[in-house]
């Protein structure tokens, strides 16, 4: 498997629980054959009693979307990319590309 990183905001800005979840849904996308270099990730929170972050993880090519609703201690607002580099991972804010 090769190396992942992420950006020192993401790394200092987010819960590890929501990093480690995006990098799952990253490496299950991979698998199902959704190889764009780009993946795109909107976190959101909601109001739900039982479920408070919405995270909507999106690929162009070939086309991808899937919404995943969880509970986590600390919701955020916020928009990811990872970007597969073919020797790499990065994980980042999507202002940081």
């Amino acid at each position: 498997m090769k190396p992942k990183y992420m950006t020192c905001s993401v790394s200092k800005g987010v819960p590890v629980e929501i990093q480690s979840f995006l990098w799952q849904c990253f490496e299950m996308a991979m698998k199902q054959g959704m190889t764009d270099y780009l993946h795109i990730f909107e976190c959101e929170m909601t109001s739900q009693k039982i479920a408070n972050q919405t995270i909507i993880h999106r690929c162009e090519i070939p086309f991808f979307e899937q919404e995943y609703t969880l509970t986590v201690d600390g919701p955020i607002e916020a928009k990811f990319y990872i970007i597969d580099e073919h020797e790499y991972s990065i994980l980042m804010y999507a202002n940081e590309y």
